[in-house]
C-alpha cells in the first residue's frame, strides 16, 4: 500500500501561499510518457410441356421434369424458396432480423477476459462552494463527509452500472445529484464531482498503471477543474511550457519529469508564444513546487470557481507510488 500526499497551495496575485499536506492510503496508478467452397447449385434445365392436339379443348398438365430439375411455376403462380445448398446460409432479405451467431468454441464473448473484476475508484469533491458531501455507490457508503479540496482513498466497486448518489453530509439530505454510471472491470478510476451551471456533476478520469515509466523518472499530468477558467499553461519560471492551453474538464497525458525539485506556475495561455521568451509572459495565478521522486505519478488538480469575488484558484497534487 503506498501513500498519496495531497498539497493545496492557492494564492491570490501579489499574495504568499499556503500550504497544506495531507497522507491517505491509495494504490499506485497511471501512464503516458512524452517529453516536452462453396457448392455448386444444380442448373435448372428449361422447362417442359404436354401440348393438346389442334381443336382439343382439354388443359394440358405440366409434366414433371427429370429428377433434380424443377418444374417451372407459371408467371402467376407465386413460387417458394429452395432451399440452399449444404454449408450455404439463407439470405434473411432486407426485412427479416438476424440473429446474432455465437463465438467459435474457446472464444470468449464480450465482455472478456476481465469479466468478473472489481474496479478501482476513489471521489474528488471539486465543487466550490458545496458543503462535505455524502457519496453513496448502489447501497454502499462510499464517503460519510467528504469536504472541498477532499479526495477519497481508493474502494472496490463490481463491474457494471451503478446508481450514484450526492447528498449533504450534514443537516437535511435532499439528493443534489443522482447518476447511474458505469464500472468497467479492471478499470482504476478518479470520479471528480464538479460544479455547473445546472447543478453538480460527475466526471470519470481514468487513473492507468504506467507501463513504460523510464527508471530515474518519474511521471506528471494536468487536470483542469476551474469552472468558467480560461485555457491555462503549467511552465517552468524560464517560460518552458510543461502542459498548455488546458481548458476547463480537459485532462491532458502523462509526461515523464526528471527527479529533482521543481518550481510551476499557473497562468492565462498566451494568444501567441514568442521563442526568444526566457520568463512567463504573465503574472502568476498560482505557483507551486514537488519534488519528483522515481517512479512516482503526480496529478495536478486545478480547482476553485473564476469570477467569484475573493476566489482563489487551488491546486491539489496526488502523488502515488
Amino acid at each position: 500500500m503506498s501513500t498519496l500526499q495531497i498539497l493545496r497551495a492557492q494564492c491570490e496575485p501579489e499574495k504568499h501561499m499556503t500550504w497544506q499536506a495531507l497522507h491517505l492510503p491509495a494504490c499506485s496508478y497511471l501512464s503516458e510518457p512524452a517529453d516536452s467452397a462453396s457448392k455448386a447449385l444444380p442448373v435448372s434445365a428449361a422447362p417442359v410441356y404436354q401440348t393438346a392436339a389442334a381443336g382439343e379443348n382439354t388443359p394440358s398438365l405440366p409434366i414433371a421434369p427429370a429428377p433434380g430439375i424443377p418444374a417451372y411455376p407459371g408467371e402467376d403462380t407465386p413460387s417458394l424458396p429452395i432451399a440452399p445448398a449444404p454449408g450455404i446460409p439463407a439470405y434473411p432479405g432486407e426485412d427479416t432480423p438476424s440473429l446474432p451467431i455465437a463465438p467459435a468454441p474457446g472464444i470468449p464473448a464480450y465482455p472478456g477476459p476481465d469479466a468478473g473484476r472489481p474496479c478501482q475508484v476513489r471521489f474528488l469533491h471539486a465543487a466550490f462552494g458545496y458543503d462535505p458531501l455524502r457519496i453513496l455507490v448502489g447501497s454502499r457508503v462510499f464517503s460519510a463527509s467528504l469536504a472541498y479540496a477532499g479526495m477519497t482513498e481508493y474502494r472496490l466497486v463490481k463491474d457494471g452500472f451503478r446508481d450514484v448518489v450526492i447528498t449533504n453530509a450534514v443537516g437535511a439530505r435532499p439528493i443534489l445529484l443522482r447518476r447511474d454510471i458505469p464500472f468497467r472491470a479492471g478499470d482504476r478510476i478518479t470520479v471528480a464531482i464538479i460544479d455547473t451551471d445546472e447543478g453538480l456533476e460527475l466526471i470519470q478520469i481514468p487513473d492507468i498503471p504506467c507501463q513504460t515509466q523510464m527508471g530515474g523518472c518519474g511521471s506528471m499530468r494536468m487536470v483542469n477543474l476551474a469552472f468558467n477558467s480560461p485555457p491555462l499553461d503549467m511552465r517552468l519560471y524560464d517560460g518552458s511550457i510543461v502542459f498548455g492551453d488546458v481548458r476547463y474538464r480537459e485532462v491532458t497525458p502523462f509526461k515523464p519529469v526528471r527527479c529533482g525539485d521543481y518550481m510551476f506556475y499557473l497562468i492565462p495561455t498566451a494568444p501567441c508564444t514568442n521563442p526568444g521568451l526566457d520568463t512567463l509572459p504573465y503574472e502568476p495565478l498560482v505557483s507551486f513546487g514537488i519534488n519528483v521522486r522515481p517512479r512516482a505519478t503526480y496529478t495536478c488538480y486545478v480547482l476553485g470557481r473564476v469570477g467569484v469575488p475573493g476566489q482563489l484558484l487551488q491546486l491539489l497534487v496526488a502523488e502515488d507510488e
